[in-house]
């Protein structure tokens, strides 16, 4: 989506079509964040930006609100974010047509000044185009005015390339009439002026030049009392006597005479399979009129990317008949990678730019090459990126060509911003494995010995580079049969003989060993306990646990691995091997270091995991492990966590989630095994509060938990059936929640860990909640409560507030909904547990909603779904998309309720939160209903019902059976209608759900109404306003009363 500003503010969507923004103080808001984006922007400047000096109390509030709607009106792209005391508009490139003004006068200039004025020309003339008015009208700061009138100038700078252009093609005539009409908007810019008289001059009306220069003395002297400029002057002497310097010159042409250029290497021999990845590729140019198709192919060395991809280009080369490039970014060679600028310059030069012109500055080169594929369709391959910097300046910016590039780095700013498609390129499967090698030995050969040839593929662990290696081994062998030459590998001899003797750069072990060898001692110790890693990549503090030295010592190691090529970046600060490397790290270690000091090396790594997962997980949900303490090796294996703030503990665990997961299979396989049981527990406050079930999780748990049993230790397997208590609830699986449930509340007790045993009754009364056992559920809660606020636990307090405000919530006392969710926000923030705060900031949207109070509630929710989105806590921000969806009905704006619910939906799917997903599902049919659409209402409605069921949710399976019946009866299906209502009354009057039967005997009376029964649906409707008046519900109050009055 483009935000344009430059006239009156709307947007432009994908499809092209305008978006326009018709509430005035929401353009005011979106302007102000566009002046400042990618930076925060304080609520008091916006308010001071929207209402002056003298703003509404409400101010704040809806400030909100407005912000809540531009997200629902404006496109992903164009993210507004909640920020500490304000909010940041964040734009991708080229999302601002400001941004895009700029650039395409750059990009116009740079053709102009290389001798292309027709390309500077349609630059010029597609920049103009943007223009529609004076940017930032309504908006009354300083800034604003002081952009506006950048932007003005950056027009008339426009405005002088194209005059230019026009000239240097000899459009003399268009140019005049261009002229003269800017002439007219300012006559005092004498550039404008000198441009029209060389104009006239080259157009053979020397009499009009001359008179056009006498006009402009005129408007000079009258305006400013003074005689034209030198430049001005000099132009009409020149004229009056005729310069013929001054006609445009029929010299050879400007610009370079545009070559189609061939550069792909040649296609591999042998090359096999990768029929899923072919397909893949030949899929990016589906769409011929799409914009320039960007394609990364990712993977580890080895496997085949480059042989892949030039493969491929050759078999569609045909498609661009303009051309194909390549180069090689040499991202992971031995050397300095290339550079942007080196790359380009060669471009250029393959496109027919003289190397005298090629521009020595980046930005010109890129504007440059951008400019010569303009309308041209050409294939791009860019080989062994290591980095969005080296790939970014060579993509071009118009449709018809095609880039694909190759790295071992995921590239995912690629991704991110500039709408690349990713391909991740493993190993080969088994049979294409043993093809490749009978291709390359011989058919005959290999179907000689099928088996060895088959070990032989398993034996390179199917890594193309590996298999050609041997192959190519075998090939200059034929007297050996393939069994031969697999029995002399031995048990691990393929690293030996993984080279081809006269080719240095296939000699894999050969090559490792003399970068290795040439390390200095303490650089070698590094990169050999890269072969103790327990996940796949490692940051300098993490290394600096498992090599015992410093982290400033471990990064200055690991500039010299990744200067010798032994290492590569994963990501920012981030460091693996690839498998070959990394067996060779591995075979090193070994060499170098006995059990013991390798056991020792590794509990200092699962020490540094875990002392920064528990200071993560406590300033995002503290309180929560139970095992601190319990393994002294861990306090004496290094410093303290540096992890200060919410923000930095998230980027922790969402960097280290997959080495932690593996890290607990690691423990509780080698050892140290209580590793196993320590991370589990410190993890367990972020298993579910991420997005989604952190991946892996149940598996890792099941190994901490078989370890534990088999070292026999009750605490730590109380521990671990605490934790998978926790788990199955938030997933829904009622039934093991309670098996595990009670196994922990049963070992805590034997233990005497009252604090730990009261955790688990919290478990026990979410559970009991869930099957509509409210007094139960309040004894648990208040059970636990009590012993929380004996130990002054403040975090677990606010949890088991939130479980008792659920209660009260159900029960419809909506007074003490109100206080609890209340208290529970306060004490969760007093606890700095953004977990507990979120919690009761939902509930406190609930309860306020239903006491009629809407706007309160829609800031309730719309903080609460900040703050999921903020900390990644989908249970979180679906809860409140629901509670915001609600809100939208209560306004009668029932398409942006549907939009809400299904988002909420979506959210709470991927994170595989069942529960919450079908109260989304039903929200979802509510707003399906109140739009007439009941069809589908109901098909989602019956889908939520039975996964309702299933689920043994009371609460919920009433709620959906008292929508569903509303539903089935717009359908005109009475009888479907009143078995659903009826059960749902039955459910809620069984359960005590306070508000729930006063909606089921509504549901119950507009059944009966339907069916002519009236009396009996004046009954209904009079049971259902005596519910809503006891728990003071205005709104169900005010339906069943007007109900009544329809009634008689």
């Amino acid at each position: 989506m483009l935000l344009l500003v430059l006239g009156p503010l709307a947007a432009r969507g994908p499809d092209q079509e305008l978006v326009s923004l018709p509430a005035r103080k929401q353009r005011l808001v979106l302007a102000t964040l566009a002046l400042h984006a990618g930076t925060t922007v304080s609520v008091e400047k916006l308010v001071h930006a929207v209402w002056g000096e003298t703003p509404p109390r409400s101010a704040p509030g809806n400030l909100k609100t407005y912000v809540w709607e531009l997200r629902r009106q404006l496109h992903p792209d164009l993210r507004i974010s909640s920020q500490p005391g304000g909010y940041r508009l964040d734009l991708p490139a080229d999302a601002l047509d400001l941004d895009v003004l700029g650039g395409q006068l750059e990009a116009a200039t740079t053709a102009l000044n290389s001798g292309h004025p027709e390309i500077a020309l349609r630059l010029a003339g597609e920049a103009l185009e943007l223009w529609r008015g004076q940017p930032f009208e309504e908006l009354d700061t300083d800034l604003a005015r002081a952009a506006a009138t950048a932007a003005l100038e950056t027009r008339w700078q426009v405005q002088d390339v194209r005059v230019e252009a026009l000239l240097a093609t000899g459009q003399h005539e268009n140019a005049t009439a261009v002229l003269r009409g800017l002439i007219g908007e300012d006559p005092l810019r004498e550039k404008l002026w000198a441009r029209l008289l060389l104009a006239l001059y080259r157009s053979g009306r020397q009499a009009e030049a001359l008179s056009a220069y006498r006009q402009a003395r005129t408007v000079v002297r009258a305006e400013l009392g003074i005689e034209p400029g030198l430049e001005l002057r000099e132009l009409h002497q020149r004229i009056l006597t005729g310069d013929p310097g001054l006609l445009l010159r029929e010299a050879e042409p400007p610009g370079p005479e545009l070559v189609v250029p061939r550069q792909l290497p040649p296609a591999t021999g042998g090359f096999t399979g990768r029929e899923t990845a072919l397909a893949w590729l030949d899929r990016l140019l589906a769409d011929p009129d799409q914009a320039t198709v960007l394609g990364t192919v990712t993977g580890s060395a080895g496997v085949g990317k480059t042989t892949l991809v030039v493969n491929w280009a050759h078999q569609v080369r045909e498609r661009f008949p303009d051309g194909q490039l390549y180069v090689n970014l040499r991202g992971y060679a031995e050397g300095p990678p290339l550079g942007p600028t080196e790359a380009l310059a060669r471009f250029l030069r393959a496109l027919g730019v003289r190397a005298e012109r090629v521009p020595a500055d980046l930005d010109e080169q890129a504007g440059l090459f951008r400019s010569l594929l303009a309308e041209r369709r050409v294939l791009i391959i860019l080989d062994n990126a290591s980095s969005v910097v080296q790939v970014r300046p060579l993509l071009p910016a118009t449709p018809g060509c095609a880039v694909v590039v190759t790295s071992r780095d995921a590239l995912r700013g690629l991704a991110a911003f500039d709408d690349a498609h990713t391909l991740t390129l493993s190993v080969l499967p088994a049979a294409e494995s043993v093809r490749l090698l009978s291709r390359i030995i011989g058919p005959a050969r290999a179907a000689a010995d099928p088996a060895a040839t088959t070990e032989l593929a398993q034996r390179c662990a199917h890594l193309p580079l590996a298999l050609r290696i041997a192959a190519a081994d075998l090939a200059v062998h034929p007297e050996q049969t393939v069994a031969e030459f697999v029995a002399e590998l031995g048990a691990d001899g393929l690293m030996g003989r993984l080279t081809v003797h006269g080719d240095e750069q296939a000699a894999v072990r050969t090559t490792f060993g003399l970068s290795y060898r040439a390390l200095k001692p303490e650089t070698a110790h590094v990169f050999a306990c890269f072969g103790l890693m327990t996940g796949d990549d490692l940051t300098p503090s993490a290394l600096a646990a498992l090599a015992g030295v410093s982290e400033a010592e471990a990064r200055r190691r690991l500039a010299e691995l990744r200067t010798a090529s032994l290492v590569e970046q994963s990501g920012p600060g981030r460091y693996r091997c690839h498998d070959l490397l990394r067996q060779y790290a591995r075979e090193r270690i070994e060499a170098e270091l006995g059990q013991e000091q390798r056991d020792r090396a590794v509990r200092g790594l699962i020490g540094w995991y875990l002392r920064h997962a528990g200071a993560a997980v406590d300033l995002l949900g503290p309180g929560l492990a139970q095992l601190v303490g319990t393994a002294r090796w861990v306090e004496e294996s290094g410093e303290p966590a540096a992890i200060a703030s919410t923000e930095e503990a998230m980027a922790w665990l969402d960097d280290e989630r997959a080495n932690l997961i593996a890290a607990i299979h690691h423990c509780a396989e080698h050892g140290p095994h209580d590793g196993a049981w320590l991370l589990a527990d410190a993890l367990r406050g972020c298993a579910m509060t991420f997005r989604g079930l952190l991946p892996g999780w149940l598996g890792a748990v099941t190994a901490a938990l078989a370890a534990a049993t088999a070292e026999r230790n009750p605490l730590a397997q109380t521990v671990l059936h605490d934790i998978f208590g926790e788990t199955y609830w938030s997933l829904g699986e009622a039934a093991l929640a309670e098996e595990h449930a009670q196994a922990a509340l049963t070992g805590y007790r034997a233990l005497g860990m009252v604090a730990s045993e009261a955790s688990v009754l919290h478990v026990l009364g979410l559970l009991r909640w869930d099957r509509g056992e409210l007094d139960e559920a309040d004894d648990h809660h208040t059970r636990a409560l009590r012993v929380f606020e004996e130990i002054d636990d403040l975090p677990n307090q606010a949890l088991v507030l939130s479980g008792r405000t659920g209660v009260a919530y159900a029960r419809g006392d909506l007074q003490a909904c109100l206080e609890l969710a209340t208290r529970t926000v306060e004490v969760g923030r007093a606890a700095r547990s953004p977990l507990a705060e979120s919690f009761g900031m939902i509930e406190l949207g609930c309860a306020l909603h239903e006491l009629g109070r809407y706007e309160e509630a829609q800031t309730a929710n719309t903080e609460a779904r900040d703050f999921g989105a903020r900390f990644q806590m989908a249970y979180v921000e679906s809860m409140a998309l629901r509670g915001l969806a609600q809100q939208r009905c209560a306004h009668q704006d029932f398409q942006g309720a549907l939009h809400l619910s299904r988002l909420g939906h979506q959210v709470a799917t991927e994170a595989g939160l069942g529960v919450i997903a079908v109260e989304l599902l039903n929200s979802t049919s509510q707003a399906l209903r109140l739009l007439n659409r009941n069809q589908e209402a109901a098909e989602q409605g019956e889908r939520a019902l039975a996964l309702i069921r299933t689920a043994e949710f009371r609460f919920g399976e009433v709620t959906v059976s008292t929508e569903l019946a509303l539903t089935r009866l717009a359908l005109g299906d009475q009888a479907r209608a009143e078995e659903l209502a009826e059960h749902a009354l039955l459910l809620a009057r069984q359960h005590g759900f306070g508000l729930l039967v006063g909606r089921a005997w509504q549901a119950v009376a507009l059944v009966r109404r339907a069916r002519g029964a009236v009396v009996g649906a004046r009954e209904a409707a009079g049971a259902a306003l005596a519910v809503f008046e006891e728990r003071g519900h205005p709104l169900g109050v005010r339906e069943a009363g007007e109900l009544i009055a329809e009634l008689g």
